[in-house]
């Protein structure tokens, strides 16, 4: 649970409206009292999502960074998921009371109940949320993460303040990517905050998990098979629908925070058929199952005479076990069958899937392209009202991708303005 000090902090920094001062570019960071480094980059310029998030460490720079650079409309269908749950970060956002549900009412509704508080207006109620890559967000438990969100609040609050007399361009606030140039640091002393400048760490290159035959055994009888088979095409990407934790009752909230979990996707290349689809039961470990799966695989149908992967994820994972077992491994942005597989998985497991014709109809299966997809948010931003016709699922999963920022602004102000119609029907 959180404590006073959070709600208070997050109630004045509300107060003092920071986003009106700061794109969500100009950062700044926080040493923090346990020696941790966040980038602190707050959100809600354009008056959509206001937020205040908190980047640990490079690791959380480079999440940073990629929200930054990315271009989610024109990535693969497969990635724009995992785009969407790719940040790592502490993240304090204002939201409308009929958006929050759960703990996180409860504890608002305590702390405005024992101070006497009644926030009034759109977007006045304080969200505590954890970001993990692969998680879905979740309420902030860590205490080293309450410390390092406290601390966050209260260097916002300090450079809130200097804005008020000094530009953003003499405290060092400039308004670009990261990469290469320095930012304010921020460090707390008992009377206030020590200003540095800080150089950004270069970019940060994530380490992907690799699978290795630990068994000599094992590796020497797949060496070893005489049965070859034909070209395979493999994937690892996110699955579409959440794992709940095990034990949680139907219906009630879990303990900790669901998860999307990672599969690994076989393709033979000349039938198109799925030869293997492995669930990983973790996320953040899902080397050993993979490396065993391929091993069945293995067994099953043979040797493969070529594998082939579109992503780095996939090539650091087959890249020491193709050298163990001497296969033949190559990496090529675009592989027909395994493409096809591919979006048939997402239209599959997505949270958008499921939606077919009333009627019983299939629509056209033609692709769709990018200008279509552009097109069709540039409808919904000019003519809000066709928002009205889109299930509730679709809404759901539009208002999760705006409060992630991966929406344009029009529209992610359009989507939430649909939800609030909605609450009230």
């Amino acid at each position: 649970m959180l404590s006073d000090a959070h709600y208070r902090l997050a109630f004045a920094l509300r107060k003092e409206k920071p986003w009106k001062m700061l794109y969500d570019s100009q950062i700044f960071a926080v040493r923090h009292s346990d020696g941790q480094l966040s980038y602190c980059s707050v959100m809600g310029h354009n008056g959509d999502h206001l937020a205040l998030a908190l980047y640990a460490g490079e690791s959380g720079l480079h999440s940073l960074r990629a929200i930054f650079n990315h271009n989610y409309m024109m990535a693969e269908p497969y990635l724009q998921h995992e785009m969407m749950l790719a940040q790592d970060c502490l993240m304090v956002s204002f939201q409308s009371k009929a958006e929050l549900m759960g703990r996180d009412l409860d504890e608002v509704n305590a702390y405005c109940h024992a101070h006497g508080l009644k926030p009034r207006g759109a977007n006045a109620y304080p969200v505590f949320e954890r970001f993990r890559p692969h998680y879905y967000p979740w309420h902030i438990e860590d205490e080293a993460d309450q410390l390092h969100m406290l601390e966050g609040m209260e260097a916002a609050m300090e450079v809130t303040r200097r804005l008020k007399t000094q530009s953003s361009e003499e405290l060092g606030l400039t308004g670009s990517d990261p990469d290469g140039r320095s930012i304010p640091l921020l460090t707390r002393k008992e009377d206030g905050f020590d200003w540095e400048s800080l150089a950004c760490a270069d970019t940060f290159k994530p380490a992907y998990a690799a699978a290795l035959l630990t068994d000599e055994l094992a590796a020497a009888r797949a060496r070893q098979a005489k049965r070859i088979a034909g070209e395979w095409g493999c994937a690892i990407l996110m699955h579409g629908e959440p794992l709940t934790p095990e034990g949680t009752p139907k219906g009630e909230e879990p303990k900790s925070a669901p998860f999307f979990p990672y599969v690994l996707l076989v393709v033979s290349l000349e039938s198109g058929l799925i030869l293997s689809a492995t669930l990983a039961s973790n996320p953040e470990d899902y080397a050993p199952e993979f490396t065993q799966a391929l091993l069945k695989l293995f067994a099953e149908s043979g040797r493969p005479r070529r594998l082939l992967c579109k992503d780095e994820r996939t090539f650091a994972l087959l890249s020491g076990l193709a050298d163990q077992l001497s296969l033949r491994l190559e990496q090529k942005a675009d592989i027909d069958m395994l493409d096809d597989m591919l979006d048939h998985y997402v239209d599959t497991f997505s949270p958008l899937a499921g939606d077919d014709d009333p009627d019983g109809e299939d629509e056209d299966d033609d692709e769709i392209n990018d200008e279509e997809v552009m097109a069709f948010l540039h409808a919904i931003i000019t003519h809000p009202e066709a928002l009205q016709s889109i299930p509730d699922n679709i809404l759901r999963d539009l208002l999760s991708a705006a409060s992630m920022g991966v929406l344009p602004s029009e529209l992610a102000q359009a989507v939430r303005s649909e939800h609030e119609r909605r609450k009230k029907h």
